[in-house]
C-alpha cells in the first residue's frame, strides 16, 4: 500500500495492493461481468487515536474520500441492476490498518459478521 510499501516489479509490470485504487473494488466486478457482488467493506469509521491534531485530520479527510468512493460504487451496481451484499467489516475498539497483532480476533469478526448477513439472504 504506497506510500508505505513499494510496489513489486514482476515482468516490466508494476504490482500494489488493490486498495490503493479502490477498497471496494465494485466497478471492476461489475466490468467482468458480475451479476451479483458480496462487497467486504473493510475501511470503517474514523477513530479517535492519540494522533497529532494534523493526523486526525488527515485520517478524517481520508476518511470521507473512501465513504463517497463506497457510495459511488454501491450507486453504480445499483443502476446497473446488480445486486450488492454488503457488509462493513469492524471491531470495537477500532483497530489501526497497520496493527496485524489482533489479527486472530479480527478473522473472527469477520466470520461472525459474515455469518449473521448471509443468514438473512
Amino acid at each position: 500500500m504506497p506510500p508505505w510499501f513499494e510496489p513489486i516489479e514482476n515482468e516490466d509490470q508494476l504490482i500494489v495492493d488493490g486498495g490503493a485504487l479502490s477498497l471496494l473494488p465494485i466497478e471492476p466486478a461489475l466490468t467482468m461481468g458480475a451479476t451479483e457482488i458480496i462487497a467486504l467493506d473493510l475501511s470503517g469509521a474514523p477513530s479517535r487515536s492519540r494522533l497529532p491534531r494534523r493526523l486526525n485530520q488527515l485520517n478524517k479527510a481520508v476518511s470521507s474520500f473512501v465513504q463517497h468512493e463506497t457510495y459511488l460504487e454501491l450507486a453504480l451496481a445499483e443502476a446497473k441492476g446488480v445486486p450488492v451484499h454488503y457488509m462493513q467489516l469492524q471491531s470495537t475498539p477500532p483497530i489501526q490498518m497497520w496493527d496485524f497483532s489482533t489479527y486472530q480476533k479480527l478473522i473472527g469478526i469477520g466470520y461472525d459478521t459474515a455469518s449473521q448477513h448471509m443468514s438473512n439472504w
